[in-house]
């Protein structure tokens, strides 16, 4: 259903299942609004119709982003696929850390501060995690 709760020019389309708000989109401003049910669900974009889709993008009621990934464990998951910056100039940019990070896994990559974290006394600089230790980039 259409409701008028946002004003003649800021229109809100809510969507109802069994009396139970699922979601709603609003227009407002120059902005579109996109909102979770009552049951705090997330987002979910497919490519087609339910019976033949695939799921490309999930956002889920927490925050975290999947891309390829139906169930996203970090704030963004990326499976299927590389991740690409093609505009010279810009890059990853990692913060500096001034403890390790928690739960380490192979591949994992982190910028010390090399004070306060000083993996294996090897200063301040870029360290990958693998066979079970941090190791110096570079």
């Amino acid at each position: 259903r259409i409701s008028g709760n946002g004003g003649q020019d800021d229109p809100i389309l809510d969507f109802y299942r069994q009396g139970v708000m699922r979601g709603r989109v609003q227009s407002y401003g120059e902005d579109m609004l996109f909102y979770g049910g009552d049951n705090g669900g997330g987002f979910k974009f497919k490519n087609k119709l339910p019976a033949t889709s695939t799921e490309l993008m999930t956002i889920l009621s927490g925050g975290n982003v999947g891309i390829g990934q139906t169930n996203p464990g970090q704030k963004l998951e990326v499976s299927g696929g590389n991740i690409k910056i093609s505009t010279a100039g810009n890059g990853l940019i990692l913060p500096q850390t001034t403890s390790a990070p928690g739960s380490p896994v192979d591949g994992m990559i982190a910028y010390a501060d090399g004070t306060s974290w000083n993996p294996g006394g090897g200063g301040k600089g870029m360290y990958a995690y693998y066979n079970s230790a941090w190791n110096r980039l570079g």
